[in-house]
């Protein structure tokens, strides 16, 4: 969340156990981030589905400054301090080198040195539109149905789904084995949208175990041709 916001962090892990058993341990648990005005109502919000606040805490603050220090603290000891750019450069230098070598040397340097100027937000938007505004589509008597098409990993199927909504069109969830199993056909649908996200847990030549699923799939292969 630090990498991606650009921001300091400072965590506070409590607990009886050495530093490193508490901070990787296999435990169940969930981090959730939530504006500090929430967190009463999140408090309450899980407490509705049964879960107290005897097993809620704090574990970590944002800190907005330009030098942007992650400070991790095990019940108050601090036992890791660094800059948010020196730990990112660290956590993507593998994929720096594989980068590297599979595409231009010379953009992957650049992405890599991007990471430690602080005046760089990162990735962030600016809306120029009001995501909630009816966009005066009440006036269509029909809505064209279009494939929202995922496949195993795939994770930006639901925001691709909205996109096709708010356009005008009837988004329809339909994964690979429903075309493999003859439960969907594409014929039903005017287009179709393939979801990006991991799909074949993101491995180098995931795309190509996706077309192949397609293609060595008699089924599948003429829905497609």
């Amino acid at each position: 969340m630090a990498f991606a916001g650009r921001s300091g962090l400072t965590v506070d892990i409590k607990s009886k156990e050495d530093p490193l058993t508490a901070l990787f341990n296999e435990e169940l648990g969930a981090v959730f981030q939530i504006k500090k005005s929430d967190y009463s109502k999140f408090v309450s919000v899980l407490a509705s589905h049964g879960v107290s606040e005897d097993f809620v805490s704090v574990v970590a603050t944002p800190v907005f400054d330009f030098k942007q220090e992650i400070k991790v603290c095990v019940n108050g000891e601090e036992v890791l301090a660094n800059t948010r750019a020196k730990l990112q450069q660290t956590w993507s230098l593998t994929s720096y080198n594989i980068q590297k070598l599979r595409d231009n040397p010379q953009a992957a340097e650049q992405e890599f040195q991007a990471i430690a100027d602080n005046h760089d937000p990162g990735l962030t938007y600016k809306l120029a539109f009001d995501p909630t505004d009816d966009l005066s589509l009440s006036t269509l008597t029909t809505r064209p149905k279009v494939a929202i098409l995922r496949e195993q990993g795939v994770n930006g199927q639901q925001e691709m789904a909205w996109c096709f909504k708010q356009a005008g069109f009837d988004s329809i969830d339909v994964h690979m084995s429903d075309i493999i199993s003859g439960k969907v056909t594409l014929d039903e649908f005017v287009g179709l949208a393939a979801c990006g996200g991991f799909s074949y847990g993101d491995v180098l030549g995931a795309g190509n175990g996706w077309a192949k699923s397609v293609l060595y799939n008699d089924r599948a292969r003429s829905e497609f041709i």
